[in-house]
């Protein structure tokens, strides 16, 4: 008797094959194809590697060592560079105030020798000293303390380049400025010179300085 659900009257597939049943775990598809069961998952978002497979432990090729990209070269602290401004602005100031003395007492120093002659002289156990004397005693020192000035914002400009030697330097000249600071203190000026002089020297060892002078040192200290 004919399937009603069967056209052709048969219980077979109209092409004489029996239908498809599901694969059973691990076994081959009827179509021909290897069951999906079975087989570790894929990864849809992975990519081949055209270079093979990486083993563990090795670089590939142009990747950097570690997996870091190598660093630029460091750059000047800010605690460098506020140091070199501040020795700029206050030997600057010193060099406009001594140069200033220093032409003031060159052009009056025959009434200075006159004063000094007249009055100061006497009662003062200077007796011995003339008044010229001092007049040409003033202008040397306003002179070594202007070429002082003058050296000092030499040495920042190469400190700022890097040049750990003009660092070391300017601490120096940092410390002797502190120092003479100290003996004028009843000054405001003097105050001023002796915060400055203190400032630069913390500035100069403080926010990565040290490492930043060694490198420039290694390197041959090129320009900042």
């Amino acid at each position: 008797m004919s399937d009603p659900q069967n056209p052709y009257g048969s219980s077979q597939d109209p092409y004489g094959q029996q239908p498809a049943q599901p694969s059973p775990y691990g076994q081959p598809s009827p179509y021909g194809q290897p069951s999906s069961y079975g087989q570790a998952p894929q990864d849809p978002y992975a990519q081949p590697n055209p270079y093979g497979q990486q083993q563990y432990g090795q670089q590939q090729y142009g990747q950097p060592y570690g997996g870091y990209a190598p660093s630029g070269p460091r750059r000047r602290p800010g605690t460098v560079t506020a140091a070199a401004i501040t020795t700029f602005v206050l030997s600057g100031l010193m060099v406009l105030v001594f140069g200033i003395s220093m032409i003031a007492v060159a052009v009056a120093g025959d009434e200075i020798a006159r004063e000094f002659n007249r009055g100061f002289q006497q009662g003062s156990g200077m007796e011995g000293f003339s008044g010229s004397g001092v007049a040409t005693g003033l202008v040397i020192g306003l002179l070594v303390f202007l070429v002082w000035s003058v050296i000092a914002i030499v040495l920042a400009a190469l400190a700022m380049k890097g040049r750990n030697w003009a660092r070391i330097t300017l601490v120096v000249s940092a410390v002797m400025a502190a120092l003479f600071s100290l003996l004028a203190i009843t000054s405001l000026f003097s105050v001023i010179w002796l915060v400055g002089a203190v400032a630069v020297i913390v500035l100069l060892f403080t926010g990565g300085a040290n490492e930043w002078y060694a490198e420039q040192s290694r390197k041959g200290a090129p320009t900042a």
